[in-house]
């Protein structure tokens, strides 16, 4: 973010399904974010009567602030957002039993809720943006759902992790860029999960920025003197 009134949207797909970013700039120091992530519903089949379906989808929005400057020809930023989300994992298996005879299906489900604090430090150099961007996150399932029983009910339901994402951003114009991103999650506080956890993840999108209002060169140009 630059000024207030700048509004992005993005778009990417990853290893773990599509997603998508609305950002804006509310002042010049204060903005707002709303993330959606879809991992879809993933059906494996073994066999016509032995299957599986896995189906996850997350979304959240939070608030922070952001600092930009320039020096000399490279342009230099830096934010901190505190996040919170909702999301629910499933799980749902059908085959046959140890007899072989028999049909049994289970199922697993749980929704959880996520805060998240993140940092972003980037600097852009003509057409070329990179950033670095640590993340905090702290995880809490509910509404859990066992039908084999409740193992899956014992496990623990609150996790943390860390997470380390470089971003890449390449302008084809002032307010259109390719991006692609590289994150790397590592567990601090876990023991087994509920949801189909990924430590390595990558995404190729597409970054478009929007400016509400107008910014002025000229005043602009002044206030940097």
């Amino acid at each position: 973010m630059e000024h207030a009134g700048q509004l992005q949207v993005a778009g990417h797909e990853s290893l773990n399904g599509p997603e998508g970013q609305v950002s804006y700039a509310i002042t010049k120091n204060i903005g707002v974010m709303a993330n959606y992530q879809n991992k879809g519903e993933k059906r494996t089949d073994y066999s016509a009567i032995n299957y599986e379906i896995n189906k996850h989808y997350f979304g959240e929005a939070g608030v922070g602030l952001y600092n930009f400057k320039t020096d000399d020809s490279k342009k230099i930023y830096r934010d901190l957002f505190f996040l919170a989300g909702q999301g629910m994992t499933s799980h749902f298996v059908q085959g046959l039993d140890s007899s072989q005879k028999n049909i049994s299906v289970q199922f697993r489900q749980a929704t959880y809720n996520r805060f998240c604090v993140q940092a972003d430090f980037a600097r852009a150099i003509n057409k070329l943006t990179v950033a670095f961007s640590p993340r905090l996150f702290l995880i809490s399932y509910f509404d859990i759902i066992d039908s084999t029983g409740n193992s899956y009910k014992k496990t623990p339901n609150m996790f943390m992790r860390a997470e380390i994402a470089i971003t890449t951003r390449y302008h084809f114009t002032k307010n259109i860029a390719a991006m692609w991103q590289t994150c790397v999650t590592l567990p601090l506080m876990e023991n087994g999960s509920y949801d189909d956890f990924s430590p390595f993840n990558f995404s190729i999108g597409l970054n478009i920025n929007l400016n509400l209002f107008k910014v002025e060169e000229k005043k602009s140009a002044e206030k940097i003197r």
